[in-house]
């Protein structure tokens, strides 16, 4: 489960009242949405936004509100929602905590499934715990999460019952509820750290005077460990009851059965006698700025921001929309020149944002952000609010809002092409936030007439009166987060406030528009040909060979209206280059994407680019380079000219590549301090027998990087275009491919070289290696334990170690969470790579306790060992398939998938149908075949174990 502690983004709708409690009874909360819905706010008599249409929504006579929606993307598959109007900050002085933990209680037991059985269950019909099975809290909410496989009709039924016991039916056993203390603290040890130390200090002041401040959802622990089960199922009683409550349901199935299990399941529930008020807690207003600084020794960067609260943003009529379009404008439009800003070498900030949403249900916030240099704190706060006092005093050119307009319109013509091809995931979210805040949710045919009705008519003083939000010395809280070491000094509270002075006397000018007419493409290439086509059917490709040796393969497919994904590789990458070379080559093709492309650097391509829904970027990793991108159907053409121009018209900025460089340095500058850091390295290091080419970026290593070595690397590494394999998927055009690939593909030159990969000789340890960091000053540790080997690859090998490790979590969080409440997260993963030569890796990983770190290391290995010797139960082969077979399924609509598949088939040679193929060895598993694996594949004489310890640690 997931712990949803603060978001700055998004919209924010819930109308705050007043400035005090708001205290609504079960009716007043049905009578507070109405009036959201009806638009009912001073001053705004414009229409109410409609709900979709192809939503049926409505409420039982409980009170429990309904969204249901057939959709088909994906296909056979379904979304559920249990929404809960409550989270932390309704619990009780007593009870912090325990909206967090009652949500780990609804998978430890309901009225027909005991204790955990619920996970069992689910995963038994292909859901996996974690992406499709989870759940959160936050301040204000609780939802939970199911998204099933819909192939069988009984699921759907199934997983509405699911939800309905969630929502009234957990049995909240004393025994259950004093296992599951263990595993809270766990989830709250791993979250405490540099960020938590931080955000304590500074949460006070961004919510002074108000409850947020002091109901973080995670709670306390001296309650987490010590509270009475009345207190929990107190909490239970009051706020899990239907008027507080919503079931969202988005997928492909039928909408009046839904509603049929909807009302058989959750109808008979009841609210309690007497109700508790819902109350809603404000942020109170606060006349003058507000500073909250906060430095840690072990924190990873130096950022400055500025929140401007304000009340609550609605968008239920047609007037919010048309601010919230206003507000999209002046942020894509700032955030420009935020990124112009940042890619100037001397400018105090690394990146910087403006951004806009929800805070939390009573307040919400206009803010800037930035990452800032060493020591330029101040000069970065200075920086970061001078760029809105520019707009605020000068304004912004109209080219720059005609630009932005294109691209607002361009977003919205990509999602109503893609309309038939929404995910449920998506849709659910909208109706989660439409209960919760009110949010409206017209449907994308609805909200695209609008952004062509509304747009237009946005002036440009609209748009630049909007800086004011963001400068506004009411309500303003100045958050300072910043690396704390021996010479490290934070600024006074007055120096930040005459940082604030400074940038809103300064003088400004206006920004120069650069020209922006000149072509994309410096020169038209030379068409290439097609010199011959094949088809191979049973993966339905059209593969092609160039007249520059090139080679093309295309997938067509329907599973997006308006989409194209691309990638293409060449072997050879970081592999073929000297030792020397190394550090330069992982950093080339960053570096080279910073820069831009042919004549324009990169903020004026995107600029040139405005109105384009496409994408490209370069990749140099260990055993190739090449090229991922994507477009709409209607920008094919500039993923082709882009495709083009990254192999012939690379573009080398001088100073792109000094901020580039000063952004690493920001990035490891405090890593040695940080606990996470050093561990993760003693881990590789380990691993790899400190093999060169995976020791940690350091300064020693940077100074080997050069501009002309970064220059010359990627000059070589891309210098053959007829060395590379292209793929395509998506809303192919067969016939219009055929020119764009003559012309932009088979038009570039070839050098005949074909290239491969080197072994640079990285073998993983054949030995037993253990070790202990010490380092980080919470009561924590994390262990890792891998097991390695050298083995030849082969599909069925590499399935069956992932299946090992899929049901060796399953056991392993039966045993370490469910059972000792250990361990809040616990699991392996495997991987097995086939070049240079065939080795695998199986990693489990979790985080405890300091003092149960070591001892469970001993009970990992005695699960380790019943795997080997005692065929597991065929339940666990059973959830494996099923989940696995999911995943494969969703997997094969998604044209991403299909792209980085191909891709690797080809890179191993071997053949494009063994992606139809995975289904036979799916079924084929077997608990002898695990048992196997486990015996061959997991050798306790060759692995790694290193756990991490707090510095100050005096045990093992």
């Amino acid at each position: 489960m997931t712990v949803k502690t603060l978001s700055i983004r998004g919209l924010v709708v819930f109308l705050l009242l007043v400035l005090t409690p708001a205290i609504l009874t079960a009716a007043g909360a049905r009578e507070f949405v109405r009036q959201n819905e009806s638009g009912a706010s001073p001053g705004d008599h414009s229409p109410v936004l409609p709900l979709a249409p192809e939503v049926t929504h409505g409420q039982l006579s409980n009170g429990l509100t309904y969204y249901i929606r057939t959709n088909s993307e994906p296909k056979k598959r379904a979304s559920f929602r249990l929404v809960v109007n409550a989270g932390s900050i309704l619990e009780d002085d007593d009870q912090q905590g325990l909206a967090h933990f009652l949500e780990h209680m609804a998978f430890n037991g309901t009225e027909k499934y005991a204790k955990n059985d619920v996970i069992k269950f689910l995963e038994s019909i292909g859901m996996e715990f974690g992406p499709d099975t989870n759940a959160f809290t936050s301040f204000d909410e609780t939802v939970y999460k199911l998204d099933a496989p819909t192939d069988d009709p009984s699921t759907v039924e199934k997983c509405i019952d699911v939800l309905a016991q969630w929502a009234g039916h957990m049995t909240l056993s004393g025994p259950e509820i004093d296992k599951e203390r263990g595993v809270i603290m766990e989830e709250w040890r791993l979250g405490q750290g540099a960020q938590s130390r931080m955000r304590d200090k500074q949460f006070p002041i961004l919510f002074k005077g108000s409850r947020y401040a002091e109901r973080l959802p995670i709670g306390k622990p001296e309650i987490i460990q010590n509270f009475q089960h009345d207190t929990l199922r107190r909490f239970y009683h009051d706020w899990y009851r239907p008027d507080l409550m919503a079931v969202v349901a988005v997928g492909d199935f039928d909408r009046a059965e839904v509603l049929r299990y909807i009302e058989k399941y959750f109808g008979d529930m009841k609210n309690p006698t007497p109700e508790r008020a819902r109350f809603l807690f404000p942020v109170p207003d606060h006349s003058k700025t507000l500073f909250a600084p906060a430095a840690d020794p072990e924190a990873s960067y130096n950022t400055v921001s500025v929140y401007s609260l304000n009340d609550p943003e609605r968008l239920i009529t047609r007037n919010d929309y048309r601010k919230m379009l206003t507000e999209r404008l002046f942020e894509t439009m700032i955030n420009t020149r935020y990124d112009s800003k940042a890619q100037d070498p001397s400018s105090p900030f690394l990146f910087a944002a403006a951004s806009s949403g929800s805070l939390v249900r009573t307040k919400s916030t206009h803010s800037l952000a930035a990452m800032v240099k060493p020591d330029r704190i101040t000069a970065g706060l200075t920086a970061l609010t001078t760029e809105a006092y520019r707009v605020l005093k000068l304004g912004f050119t109209e080219a720059e809002l005609e630009r932005a307009k294109t691209d607002l319109l361009r977003g919205i013509q990509q999602l109503y092409n893609e309309r038939d091809k929404t995910s449920s995931e998506g849709f659910a979210s909208e109706y989660i936030r439409n209960y919760l805040t009110g949010e409206a949710s017209p449907g994308i045919p609805y909200e695209y007439q609008l952004y062509q009705e509304l747009l237009p008519g946005i002036s440009l003083d609209e748009v630049n009166a909007l800086a004011d939000s963001y400068l506004k010395e009411r309500n303003r809280v100045v958050l300072v987060n910043a690396i704390k070491t021996k010479d490290f000094s934070m600024p006074e509270d007055s120096a930040l406030a005459s940082a604030l002075a400074e940038a809103k006397s300064a003088k400004v000018s206006q920004v120069e528009e650069a020209n922006l007419a000149r072509p994309l493409m410096p020169e038209a290439p030379t068409p290439g040909s097609i010199v011959s086509e094949e088809k191979i059917a049973d993966v339905g490709l059209i593969h092609w060979k160039l007249s520059n040796g090139a080679e093309v393969y295309l997938k067509p497919t329907d599973f997006k209206n308006d989409q194209i994904v691309f990638g293409a590789y060449s072997k050879g990458g970081t592999s073929v280059v000297p030792d020397d070379d190394y550090v330069a080559a992982t950093q080339a093709a960053a570096i080279a994407e910073q820069s831009g492309i042919a004549d324009f650097n990169s903020v004026d391509l995107g600029k040139k680019l405005t109105g384009k829904q496409v994408s490209l970027s370069p990749y140099i990793n260990s055993l190739t380079e090449g090229v991922n991108g994507s477009s709409s159907t209607a920008d094919e053409e500039t993923l082709f000219q882009l495709i083009n121009l990254t192999f012939t018209h690379p573009r080398f900025d001088r100073d792109a590549y000094d901020t580039y460089m000063q952004r690493l340095r920001a990035r490891i500058e405090n890593q040695n301090q940080r606990p996470e850091y050093l561990y993760s390295e003693k881990i590789t290091s380990l691993v790899t027998d400190n093999d060169f080419r995976t020791r940690p970026l350091d300064e020693s290593r940077l100074a080997q990087v050069t501009f002309e070595k970064i220059k010359r690397i990627y000059l070589d590494r891309f210098a053959d275009p007829g060395n590379f394999t292209y793929f395509f998927a998506g809303n192919i055009d067969v016939d219009k491919f055929r020119r764009l690939v003559s012309l932009y593909i088979a038009g570039m030159p070839s050098v005949e070289r074909n290239d491969t990969f080197r072994d640079t000789g990285l073998r993983f340890t054949d030995q037993v290696k253990t070790a202990s960091v010490r380092a980080g000053s919470e009561p924590k540790s994390e262990v890792s334990i891998i097991f390695s080997g050298q083995k030849p690859w082969t599909k069925e090998n590499e399935y069956l170690l992932k299946a090992t490790s899929d049901i060796l979590t399953m056991k392993l969080l039966e045993v370490i969470r469910e059972e000792k409440s250990a361990a809040y997260s616990i699991g392996a993963q495997s991987q097995w790579s086939q070049y240079p030569v065939g080795q695998y890796l199986l990693e489990i990983d979790y985080g405890a306790d300091p003092e149960k770190a070591r001892p469970l290391v001993d009970q990992v290995f005695q699960i380790i060992n019943a795997l080997k010797n005692t065929p597991v139960d065929p339940s666990y082969i059973e959830r494996a398939q099923a989940t696995e077979r999911t995943a494969y399924e969703t997997a094969l609509q998604d044209n991403g998938f299909w792209v980085q598949n191909l891709k690797n088939l080809s890179f191993y040679g071997r053949p494009f149908n063994d992606i139809l193929t995975y289904p036979d060895l799916i079924k084929a598993l077997t608990p002898e075949k695990v048992r196997r694996t486990a015996e061959q594949l997991i050798d306790e004489n060759r692995y790694v174990r290193v756990i991490l310890y707090p510095a100050d640690w005096t045990g093992d």
